[in-house]
């Protein structure tokens, strides 16, 4: 993957603590914030029950920044979420917010965002790109755990394999899903065969990781499935993971 250059990094980071500093105690976390590819949004974060997810621009076009306006309205449509922009503009060598307070603006109608505005008392059922998301952080913390190196990782579930790291064997790829309660954990998708073969460049090891998420209050009927008496998964709410660690795939006949 393109690296980016070190003048977006330096305009990422005056972004990040701009926002920062407006936002105070409202952001309860951040969820992107970090400028490793690949890149559907420059940040992301969430004010109370609502999603924001922000490109970072340059008024004048003279910054090069990875990714596209339609990778934003992507991601924001499947988290529903906000996409956001947030003009920024170098001045005496210093890159700056264009617009003061929260600097933010809505990527398609160009309106003004503030965010502690649009937080409502309502429970979000999160959605399946959320979940994915909190599937791929557990394997992630589970590889770091394990003392090895993740190179790379995609949010959307549409795109395999999910991670890339590098263990004692080199490089490896993993394919995760998310399992949504009463929905028990899955096995590898149908096209394994394929993705591996789209992979084998990089590397021939592959591991698939099923992560299964539940309400953390949920009674956890046994008959969940036919009676429905379970809780949905509540965006911001305790979640309990089921994750038993992620495992090597018998590809083409190897069994590694």
């Amino acid at each position: 993957m393109p690296e980016v250059s070190d003048d977006f990094v330096e305009c990422w980071k005056a972004a990040g603590r701009h926002i920062q500093t407006q936002a105070q105690d409202w952001i309860t976390s951040w969820l992107r914030i970090h400028v490793q590819p690949p890149y559907l949004e420059h940040f992301s974060f969430n004010v109370g029950n609502q999603l924001y997810f922000v490109r970072v621009i340059d008024v004048d076009g003279n910054l090069e920044t990875p990714g596209t306006i339609m990778g934003l309205q992507r991601v924001a449509e499947h988290c529903k979420g906000f996409a956001c922009l947030i003009p920024m503009k170098r001045i005496h060598g210093k890159w700056a917010a264009v617009t003061p307070g929260w600097g933010l603006f809505d990527a398609t109608s160009g309106d003004a965002i503030f965010p502690p505005d649009r937080c409502t008392e309502e429970a979000v059922v999160m959605t399946d790109w959320e979940l994915h998301d909190v599937a791929i952080q557990v394997v992630r913390e589970d590889i770091v755990k394990r003392g090895f190196q993740v190179m790379s990782w995609n949010k959307d579930p549409d795109v395999t394999p999910s991670i890339w790291f590098v263990s004692i064997d080199g490089p490896e790829w993993v394919v995760v899903q998310a399992a949504r309660y009463p929905n028990k954990q899955s096995g590898p998708p149908s096209n394994i065969e394929v993705i591996a073969q789209s992979c084998s460049r990089l590397s021939e090891i592959g591991n698939f990781a099923s992560v299964l998420i539940a309400n953390h209050d949920d009674p956890f009927d046994p008959q969940a499935a036919k009676s429905g008496n379970f809780l949905p998964i509540y965006r911001g709410y305790k979640m309990t993971i089921g994750y038993q660690g992620y495992v090597r795939l018998a590809i083409g006949g190897k069994a590694h």
